[in-house]
């Protein structure tokens, strides 16, 4: 347990947090943090403290805690509460410890995004990745090879000519890239690999001896201890980078799966809507819209419990 000095500080940081994930000025913000830390190692300590908890909530039975953490925007006040209370209780344990047995850790991951936020980058060998929403990943370049290590969200990776071999990592195995343009999306109990060009290798976390090839416009979804079969793309999976999501003939519980990684709060939907169907482009960047223009094409209406609650239910024929 924290004592009364300790939780102050450590309440400071829950808000350095929020104002990090949620400022309309993320540069400003990132400067003013970087005082802060080092105005006194004990800010630094406070700091640290964040960044295990938020390693520990990205894994495990802690993983929908996280996922709060990452949406709650109903109350600031309140998400800055919770996420002090939980620094002061010493929040941890096992989810921790995954993430260190892991490598490195989720906490030194090299890039990062929020619930709302993508991003872009080129690496240290010329390599291009895309960032989806809520995603982690740590680089580690050396002598032999090319280590992408990925937390929990979803990359889309272009390889840059490198005589080293370039793996991407999650818990549920590797994928290998053979020259190459390629999606890798982690979630709690499997991994989808997808070749936009060229090809990868995949193997599982439990039979490293078994590799499966993936050529262009395949995709392959893992756990650690299967992987199932080889199948063709449908549509156009790199959408999101283009901040869009493409769907034909979809039932309406996959659009809105998909849409919920986007949403700002809780989706939800009732059952009788699931066998819906929906074709169209959708830009990502006002989901409530998106939602709201279903009630023109399809027999539903749309339920706002709060603004950050929302839910799709049948309206009759």
């Amino acid at each position: 347990m924290a004592t009364d000095a300790d939780a102050e500080l450590l309440q400071v940081a829950a808000t350095w947090y929020a104002d990090l994930r949620e400022s309309d000025n993320p540069q400003e913000v990132r400067r003013a943090h970087r005082r802060w830390l080092n105005e006194n190692p004990r800010h630094e300590w406070a700091w640290s403290k964040v960044l295990k908890l938020q390693g520990a909530l990205s894994h495990a039975d802690l993983e929908d805690a996280a996922a709060i953490l990452d949406k709650a925007r109903l109350s600031r006040r309140q998400s800055i509460k919770l996420l002090s209370t939980l620094l002061a209780l010493g929040v941890g344990g096992a989810g921790w410890q995954h993430t260190q047995r892991g490598g490195i850790g989720e906490r030194f991951a090299s890039h990062r995004t929020g619930s709302r936020e993508w991003a872009s980058t080129t690496l240290a060998d010329g390599t291009h990745m895309h960032l989806n929403v809520a995603t982690s990943v740590n680089a580690v370049w050396s002598a032999q090879a090319r280590q992408l290590s990925l937390y929990r969200g979803e990359i889309e990776i272009t390889t840059a000519k490198d005589p080293r071999p370039l793996f991407v990592q999650t818990k549920h195995g590797t994928v290998r890239a053979l020259g190459t343009r390629f999606l890798v999306r982690t979630e709690r109990d499997l991994t989808q690999a997808t070749v936009l060009a060229d090809s990868v290798e995949v193997t599982t976390q439990s039979i490293p001896s078994r590799r499966v090839t993936l050529e262009t416009n395949q995709t392959l979804t893992f756990s650690q201890q299967h992987s199932g079969d080889i199948e063709p793309v449908q549509g156009d999976p790199a959408a999101w980078t283009r901040r869009q999501l493409i769907v034909s003939n979809w039932p309406l519980d996959k659009y809105l799966d998909e849409l919920a990684r986007y949403h700002p709060g809780v989706l939800s939907y009732q059952a009788d809507v699931a066998a819906l169907r929906i074709s169209g482009a959708f830009y990502l960047n006002d989901t409530p819209v998106l939602l709201d223009s279903l009630t023109t094409t399809l027999p539903v209406r749309i339920r706002r419990l709060t603004p950050y609650w929302t839910r799709v239910e049948f309206a009759g024929p």
